[in-house]
């Protein structure tokens, strides 16, 4: 019964819900040095690029009603943005007719506006997890800070072994925030795969009725947890997967899919209700 209704609100719901996305754009020139090759110039124009790009996706985000929702502040997401965006050259140009090599690197990050709240609100509910990207994007400041003070080195250097030296270095810590940053995705991988898992299993396995002693030793420990009380009612809100399993006197009465979670309170059974006449 709850795949149905699962099923029919995939159906039922207009598509631009799902599908509303951003565009995002954002351009860095990069004029070239004595010491730099064209491949030079990509690499570090790109990471300047994509610097600029995520501060647009920060405040685009942060302006979104749903971030309100969740309760997730501007800091958080600036500190997480980094670690689930991701950002792709556009295009790029070269022109010399100023005499100087520039480079254009103008980059593009497409946002799925309802999977990145999600995830931003995964991560700061997962401590291991927030830890980890926030470490992440401290290493990331540091190498970005090394990477400046190395490229103006190579501005100024006149020695073509120092120069070789140099170019390096830069090659070695690009390629290091490369790999920093490929590592957190694959921790939010792997944590979205096992939010999947665990997602099919409450739409296979969970039924109204489900005493939470029962839910529990099926389930397992729910990742989050809330609760109210309201006339000697107790009501619990347990958060599996994507989805938030209300129990109202002791008895699963149904689940809601986490954006259309707006809290455990006296007013949830009534959320929950109203959600299964949507979709009927």
């Amino acid at each position: 019964m709850h795949l149905l209704i699962f099923l029919l609100f995939i159906i039922l719901i207009p598509n631009e819900v799902f599908a509303k996305s951003e565009s995002i754009y954002a351009s860095f020139k990069y004029t070239m040095g004595d010491n730099d090759s064209k491949n030079d110039a990509r690499r570090f124009a790109f990471i300047e690029a994509r610097k600029l790009a995520l501060e647009k996706v920060s405040s685009f985000i942060e302006g979104e009603p749903r971030v309100k929702d969740y309760s997730i502040s501007e800091y958080e997401i600036k500190s997480y943005i980094g670690a689930i965006i991701n950002v792709q050259v556009d295009k790029e140009e070269f022109d010399s007719s100023l005499g100087s090599q520039v480079l254009t690197m103008t980059v593009k990050a497409v946002i799925d506006i309802e999977p990145v709240i999600t995830t931003l609100a995964i991560i700061r509910s997962d401590l291991e997890l927030q830890q980890k990207v926030i470490k992440e994007q401290k290493q990331l400041k540091e190498l970005d800070a090394k990477l400046n003070s190395i490229q103006k080195s190579i501005y100024s250097e006149t020695k073509s072994e120092t120069a070789i030296y140099l170019r390096k270095n830069r090659a070695d810590i690009i390629t290091d925030i490369s790999e920093n940053k490929s590592a957190v995705i694959s921790e939010i991988d792997k944590l979205q795969n096992s939010i999947n898992t665990i997602s099919e299993k409450v739409i296979r396995n969970v039924r109204n009725g489900m005493t939470r002693q029962e839910l529990t030793d099926m389930m397992g420990k729910a990742r989050q947890s809330a609760s109210s009380y309201d006339k000697n009612i107790s009501t619990f809100c347990l958060n599996y997967g994507k989805y938030w399993i209300i129990i109202d006197s002791n008895a699963v009465v149904g689940y809601l899919p986490y954006d259309n979670y707006e809290g455990c309170n006296p007013n949830t059974v009534k959320q929950l209700i109203a959600f299964e006449a949507l979709i009927k």
